[in-house]
């Protein structure tokens, strides 16, 4: 079996397509080093990972939007820097510039020439998950709504908005769980 077997190919963007590592540290490294300034790109993205557990354990049913602010509160303050008013808004929506690895862009090309549908999951939100489709050259059109299975073309599916939303209006558990965002990588 050879993997051009199959029609679908799913496959996550942050971490695989969207560099997240560099940018969190183009957001957080000028805000940390300004008070500990021999602190380590690896020991910041340690207090992120540390911040990140801490806010899921405490609020596991938390969307990223919801999330994010809160990791950079904790990050704060790990570092003893003092959370100004906007600032987890802002780290936020740093999310939404975070660059793609650079083979990112050609490697999506290759694939839709491959694969008659791309499935993007995300575990970030709808609005976010619009921006990093924009960095990756291919913007998501309109939300599909209740298209029928399989949808025509590419999707995005963020984990936390779209799958809550459609297990919440199935009476019993389904093989397909996704609610399709918006297709046409």
């Amino acid at each position: 079996m050879r993997l051009t077997d199959f029609d679908v190919l799913t496959f996550d963007i942050i971490g695989t397509l969207i560099d997240f590592e560099s940018g969190i540290l183009n957001w957080i490294r000028p805000r940390v080093l300004c008070t500990k300034v021999e602190a380590t790109d690896q020991e910041m993205l340690e207090a992120y990972a540390r911040a990140q557990s801490a806010v899921r354990k405490a609020e596991p049913k938390l969307s990223f939007s919801g999330r994010t602010p809160k990791i950079w509160a904790g990050i704060a303050k790990e570092y003893g820097i003092e959370v100004q008013p906007g600032d987890g808004t802002a780290f936020l929506a740093s999310a939404r510039n975070w660059p793609a690895f650079p083979d990112s862009v050609e490697a999506l090309a290759y694939l839709k020439r491959n694969y008659r549908h791309l499935v993007a999951v995300t575990n970030g939100d709808r609005v976010s998950a619009r921006a990093m489709a924009q960095t990756l050259g291919s913007p998501i059109s309109a939300p599909l709504g209740k298209s029928a299975w399989p949808p025509l073309g590419s999707i995005a599916v963020t984990a936390n908005q779209d799958t809550a939303a459609r297990r919440r209006r199935l009476s019993s558990p389904s093989p397909i769980s996704w609610s399709p965002v918006s297709r046409g990588w």
